[in-house]
This record gives C-alpha cells, structure tokens and sequence, in this order.
C-alpha cells in the first residue's frame, strides 16, 4: 500500500502534497477522504472549546528537552484513499479551524475518476457544488440549491449525486434523487409525501440506495431501487416493536450491497444527564439482519454523527474539532481507533469519507 501523504490543513507540524485538491478538502492517504460534514439532524449544536493560553514561567534550566511521544492512533497509510474537507472556504483554505459555526460547516465527496461535489451552508441555504475535472478545466460543472449532499456515485455512464432534495415550505429532505453530471438527467429514487419525513443521508451500492431519515417519534432506515422504480424489501434496523436503540442511523451499504452498518445511539432530543446509554457501530446481513459486528464507540455524552464504509474499514466521524475513529469491521478483534496524520503528531478532525471508487450499473440510463 502507498505511503500516506503528510498531515492536512491546520496540522501545522506537517506540509501537505495532495493527490487530489477541491473544495476545501484534501486527499491525504493511498484512499482516504476526510470531510467536514452537515448533519443538523443529530447533531444540532457543537462546542467550541476554547483553551487559554498559559505562559509558562519556569525558570530555565539546563536539563534536555522533553521528546514528545507519537499519538496512540492509526495514520491514514493503513486506509483506503480518504479526503478532509476543511473549512467552506473551499480551494485556497488550508486552516482546519473554526469548524464550530454552524453556517460554516462543509461536507466534500471524490471519485478516483477526479469527480467532486461539495456542500456548504445549512437549512434552506444548503448548496451543492459539482464537478468533473479540475476546477478551471472544461469539464461538466454546476450547483443545486436547497439539497444536502449524501453521495458521489461512480456509475457506468459517469459519476452520478445522490441528495435530498429540501422543501421550500418545510425545510426538510421529504426526497432523495440522483443526479447525472454529464447528462443532467434527474431520477427521483425516493418521495415520500409526508411532513414528519426528514432525509439525513443517504447511500449508493449495487442497484440499490438506502435512505436514514427521521420522522415522527424516531427514525426510517429503507432500502430502494436506484433506477427510481421505488422500495426494496430489506432488513432495516429501524423496524419492529420500537423498544430498540433510541436512535437509529445513519446507514451505509456494502460495495456488493449485501451487507449493512448503522450506528445506534442515545436519544439526541435529549441533552446532560438526561442522555443514556452508549454509541455503537453494528454491521449486519443486509437481508436478514444476522449481526456479524456490535461494537460500543462511547458514552451518551459523545457525538458520532457520520458513517462512511468500504465493507471493511468504516470511519466514524465525531463532528468539527473531535478526532474522528476507524474499525476494520472485518478483523475479529476489531476496535474503534482514533485517525492522525502520517507522523502521529496530531489527531485529524472533523468528518471523514472515503473516496468513491465502486461503480454502479443498473438497467436504467442514469447508470
């Protein structure tokens, strides 16, 4: 496997050499992505932590300087290619800071082929961003409003956007739809006609798309056809008799589509002491639900708002400023480890994803 490539954005111990440079984002492994992303729905407030600076008044002595030990962490030269999206501030931003402000927040996505898409701005004002290509190159290029960005799907006609569409009226993703890049052409793979339904992510494999969106009283985690020929029956951890994880998604598929991983979690309504129970990461059978992975990630008090996975290695992003945790779903000692830069002299932050290289075909002329 390819050596990483130095530390990202505000890990200012390192120089960064991308592979891949857009959006605010930057590819620092031999298949690693990284991004800042937008999940109002479970996450509504982040803090800000402010660390006041102490001036160190010890007198100076002649004893040798302390050497700092490496981070206990997993350097992203033992992942897949991931990408970090830094800030909104797209292309000339090298700072990983001030992630906290809430119309600040920015989710960017890659193909290996050089597609892009990122996200910026939050509620109503959320836009996607798109290209293929670099950005002063002449490939196809352009912006969605009122949608939130969920995947970059390479297909056989060409790397394709899975988004929900947001209401005018109510402000929620009541529909998911994949766009086409090279010929705009816009299949609506879920529309769900109810004002309680909210779209939070979404996610490509195979044939198929698998929604995690929160309605009335919970969550809906539902499997579709991604031809746009409406719902597949699947196992969905969402179903059954309601005494469950108080809060469900969201969901990734396996490449193959035979597999699923979810995050289960405490009540996000609920806040303090009020908040129970722990954060798991859970991968099962996509058909029957056999679980062949439960793992405890934290306590209520923590936040894991993002899931990305290959089938293998799923990243667990903890929201801006908190290290974000990887597990090798496939190992049978499989833990949660924190992600740093190549020389594990700092953590990496934010939301991770990973760099898009499965392609979908299906029997409809969007892919």
């Amino acid at each position: 496997m390819a050596a990483a490539v130095g530390a990202v954005g505000a890990l200012a111990a390192c120089s960064t050499s991308s592979s891949v440079r857009s959006g605010g984002a930057t590819a620092i492994g031999p298949t690693t992505s990284s991004v800042d992303t937008v999940v109002d729905t479970v996450v509504d407030t982040v803090v800000d932590t402010v660390v006041d600076t102490v001036v160190d008044t010890t007198p100076a002595t002649t004893e040798a300087p302390t050497t700092t030990e490496p981070l206990e962490c997993l350097d992203p030269s033992n992942l897949p290619e991931l990408v970090r999206a830094e800030t909104s501030g797209y292309d000339g931003v090298q700072s990983q800071e001030g992630l906290g402000a809430k119309n600040k927040r920015s989710l960017a996505l890659f193909t290996s082929g050089g597609a892009v898409a990122t996200q910026s701005g939050s509620g109503k004002t959320r836009l996607i961003d798109y290209r293929i290509g670099p950005d002063s190159g002449g490939g196809p290029k352009g912006s969605i409003s009122r949608a939130i960005l969920f995947d970059l799907v390479p297909t056989s006609q060409g790397p394709a956007i899975l988004y929900g569409a947001i209401s005018a009226e109510t402000g929620r993703a009541t529909s998911i739809v994949l766009l086409d890049i090279g010929s705009d052409t816009r299949t609506t793979i879920a529309d769900v006609a109810t004002d309680s339904f909210s779209a939070f992510r979404g996610a490509a494999a195979n044939g198929r798309v698998i929604s995690s969106a929160r309605i009335d009283g919970g969550q809906r985690i539902e499997t579709w056809a991604i031809d746009g020929k409406g719902p597949i029956e699947r196992y969905s951890p969402t179903a059954g008799d309601g005494t469950g994880a108080s809060f469900t998604g969201p969901a990734v598929l396996s490449p193959d589509g035979k597999k699923i991983a979810w995050i289960e979690g405490p009540d996000p309504s609920k806040t303090g002491s009020n908040r129970k129970g722990d954060w798991k990461l859970v991968v099962g059978n996509a058909d029957s639900g056999d679980e062949s992975l439960r793992l405890k990630l934290g306590p209520a008090s923590e936040s894991f708002i993002w899931l990305d996975w290959d089938g293998s290695w799923a990243i667990i992003s903890r929201g801006f400023g908190k290290p974000a945790e990887v597990v090798h779903t496939t190992e049978s000692d499989a833990a949660p480890q924190r992600l740093c830069n190549a020389d594990r002299s700092d953590y990496l932050t934010g939301v991770i994803t990973l760099v898009r290289r499965n392609t979908i075909s299906t029997d409809s002329g969007i892919a």
